[in-house]
């Protein structure tokens, strides 16, 4: 379970009301896209949580004060400046439901423009974004005030007559009326208004009942209870069984469970309006503030819950037990829990200090006490930071000088010379580099804790790291292609080793390649990694949404139309078309392989063989070379050459007896991006076909062309002269070919033809014919 796998901002900056983002992260997420695209926008936001539960006034608030996100005041982030409630989604598994979230809607005030107040909560399921769980604070209008204080005296004029009754008594009166054994002078201020989804409830109770019948059975240790977790996980089950086991401070009474459940069959929703009157608001004791409205919703919330969704599971005379109820101290707790995975986000900001040679250890500011918190780590030679100075040749350590008399602190990197050199002497990339590199060592620290506990092999320690969650901005800026690569791997230690969740945005083409190789070498599921391409609300194309979720699977592929054009150049599309193609391709041969093999103990070899086997022909460097043995490729347009090599990919990596076309239109594409190079000469604007540019040559060449497509007389005339300054004896070009591999390359695109490896093999034969000469004449 990640800090944060669940994430929606609604009329938040660049999100608007309706739709808003609404994303499910993963272990490593990349935010990217165009610019003004909301990828800051998710970044400040979470800031904005962090902040909040900082303050001590989560989930009541949202707090600005803290102005390190610089998002300014309330009304600066609302998209629609009408309405004014912004609203923020973040995990929530109520009693150990795994998909459930919650909603926060927070009021944006005139009196108050720093701070958002707490006016609504909807805990749903994520799976269909069904509503468990609905409250909401409305102010009390004139109408309603006018209908409550009706009421109030109606009560009044019945309690006059009923207290000159004989027959009724003081405990009477207090059973009537409460404690003041009168009707209730509470002036009304407003209401909660809420609604519970019984049904569903039901539904989820029933199977999380189930499992924890199992579980009373089974009873075992902690390690037990991780590995439950994760087949949990991996089976894609509703609920998180750690979770829903410690929603009780004992083991739950069964038979009160099954009963509760009975019960919500009853009713398919329930829903109400819980009176808020002027008491609710008074101070808890004298000299204390009034009490707000955010916090006596979220209490009388609580208090819905209590007395709507009666499930106690203890009998005692106890007054804490008997007013404890399951699904309150549910919710209670999962608040909690929802405060601590906010707590865990840390975010990497840009420090001022870092510009000058000593660093006053008098401040409080975040990187000041970053450095205070790595001294104690740095005298590991094979700490994770060391080892990763070395990767990106930096040097061979870090060394932090504190001078407690002075309070100054010193920062410098031991170089492989073992000479000092200090922190700001290194570029902006590299101080930026070195600074997260603390981070992750910082928090690794921080999260590790040593587990005890008792096994089948007995007695057992391991180190544990708590989750938290790592926000990153643009770590590429200023660094070397080659080092953004290596960012990747790093990345992709700190989450396996340190358990440490990832958002990064990022524009760097590089590290979403590596990354695409690491999952794929490292054979990791598709989930690890997910891709976030956000555009810009007002310039979004037709057919195209907001934001694109991107996955990359475990063989490395991925989407790469989702991008917008631009965003990788023309070499990349190619390569990220031909891992797909690969990927395809491979998975429906494995498959087969799958089916058509017998059982035996050679079946798993003869998978991994297969697998091997696939593996060892994906380098694309490997056909580039091969094309370069018969061409003369410094004479071939580069895209040319990309053409032909992803045709000698194709040609390995499709399978016999398969459809071989792809080969073919490769090779094809390359001969008519030659031919259209030269005609470009010709007339530049012109839309040049195929069929044109073959009669044209035709006619340079023989005289006379087979078909009566042909460039205009003045066309010609400049096209002779062309083919002359560009080739040593245009008449020595084999143009009588072009034909032929014309005809061939449009009847592959005719439904229902298939064309074999022979096929394929003969047309790359005579397209070779046509384009040797063809680059060996060139001038």
């Amino acid at each position: 379970m990640h800090p944060i796998d669940i994430v929606g901002f609604n009329n938040f900056r660049i999100f608007n009301d309706q739709q808003g983002f609404l994303e499910t992260f993963s272990a490593i997420n990349l935010l990217t896209g165009t610019n003004n695209s909301g990828k800051s926008s998710i970044i400040k936001g979470m800031q904005l949580l962090k902040n909040s539960v900082n303050a001590n006034v989560f989930p009541n608030e949202l707090d600005l004060t803290d102005q390190e996100h610089l998002l300014g005041n309330l009304e600066n982030l609302l998209f629609n400046k009408k309405s004014k409630q912004l609203m923020i989604s973040l995990p929530f598994n109520f009693f150990g439901h795994r998909y459930t979230y919650i909603k926060l809607s927070y009021a944006v005030l005139s009196s108050d423009s720093y701070k958002g107040k707490l006016r609504k909560m909807e805990v749903c399921d994520r799976r269909n974004n069904d509503s468990l769980l609905f409250f909401e604070y409305r102010d009390a209008d004139d109408l309603d005030k006018t209908d409550d204080m009706e009421k109030y005296q109606k009560q009044m004029q019945e309690y006059e007559v009923q207290k000159d009754d004989p027959s009724l008594n003081k405990k009477d009166f207090w059973e009537m009326y409460g404690i003041f054994g009168r009707p209730d002078e509470n002036p009304l201020e407003g209401f909660v208004e809420w609604r519970v989804n019984s049904e569903k409830l039901h539904s989820f109770l029933s199977e999380t009942l189930v499992f924890y019948k199992f579980y009373l059975e089974e009873k075992r240790n902690a390690k037990w209870l991780e590995w439950v977790d994760g087949v949990a996980e991996e089976k894609d089950y509703s609920f998180i069984p750690s979770v829903i086991i410690k929603s009780f401070r004992s083991d739950a009474n069964i038979d009160k469970w099954e009963k509760f459940v009975d019960k919500l069959k009853e009713t398919d929703i329930k829903e109400g309006k819980l009176k808020i009157g002027e008491r609710e608001f008074e101070p808890d004791e004298v000299f204390f503030p009034h009490r707000s409205i955010e916090r006596v919703f979220f209490e009388s919330s609580l208090e819905i819950i209590r007395d709507n969704l009666i499930w106690r599971d203890i009998e005692t005379t106890d007054e804490d037990y008997t007013k404890y109820n399951v699904l309150e101290n549910t919710f209670k707790k999962s608040w909690e829990v929802l405060k601590q995975r906010v707590q865990s986000i840390n975010y990497l900001s840009t420090v001022r200090e870092q510009n000058v040679r000593i660093y006053n250890a008098t401040l409080n500011s975040p990187f000041i006490n970053l450095l205070k918190a790595y001294i104690p780590l740095q005298h590991d030679p094979w700490s994770f930071l060391n080892t990763y100075l070395k990767a990106f040749e930096i040097g061979k350590r870090l060394e932090i000088e504190f001078r407690l008399d002075y309070q100054l602190i010193f920062v410098s990197v031991i170089d492989f010379n073992d000479e000092k050199r200090e922190l700001v002497d290194y570029g902006y990339g590299i101080k930026q580099l070195i600074l997260l590199l603390i981070q992750i060592s910082v928090l690794s620290e921080k999260n590790k804790r040593l587990i005890h506990d008792y096994g089948e092999e007995g007695e057992y320690y391991m180190d544990y790291f708590d989750p938290c969650l790592l926000l990153i901005e643009e770590p590429e800026t200023n660094l070397h292609p080659k080092w953004q690569s290596l960012l990747a791997e790093m990345f992709f230690e700190a989450n396996k080793k340190f358990n440490i969740q990832l958002v990064i945005e990022t524009h760097s083409e590089y590290l979403i390649r590596k990354f695409q190789n690491l999952v794929a070498s490292e054979k990791q599921s598709e989930s690890l990694i997910k891709i976030f391409y956000l555009r810009n609300l007002g310039a979004i194309e037709a057919g195209r949404t907001q934001v694109e979720t991107i996955v990359i699977e475990e063989d490395g592929g991925i989407n790469y139309e989702a991008f917008d054009s631009g965003f990788f150049d023309e070499s990349n599309n190619l390569q990220l078309s031909l891992l797909n193609i690969r990927r395809d391709s491979f998975m429906v041969e494995f498959e087969e392989l799958k089916k058509n093999l017998e059982e035996n103990d050679d079946k798993i070899s003869l998978l991994e063989e297969k697998i091997d086997e696939y593996g060892n022909r994906t380098d694309l460097e490997r056909y580039l070379q091969h094309v370069a043995l018969i061409f003369n490729t410094s004479k071939l347009n580069h895209i040319t050459v990309d053409y032909l090599a992803s045709g000698q990919y194709l040609l390995h990596n499709i399978k016999e007896g398969t459809d071989f076309s792809p080969v073919i239109l490769q090779y094809g594409r390359a001969m008519e991006n030659e031919l259209k190079k030269l005609f470009g000469s010709v007339h530049a604007t012109r839309k040049w076909t195929i069929g044109v540019m073959q009669g044209s040559l035709e006619k340079f060449k023989f005289g006379i062309n087979r078909i009566s497509a042909c460039c205009s007389a003045t066309e010609y005339n400049l096209l002779s002269t062309i083919l002359t300054t560009i080739f040593q004896d245009p008449l020595t070009l084999q143009i009588d070919l072009i034909n032929e591999l014309r005809e061939k390359r449009n009847d592959v695109a005719h439904p229902g033809l298939i064309m074999q490896k022979e096929d394929a093999e003969q047309y790359i034969e005579i397209m070779n014919q046509f384009l040797s000469p063809w680059s060996d004449n060139m001038l």
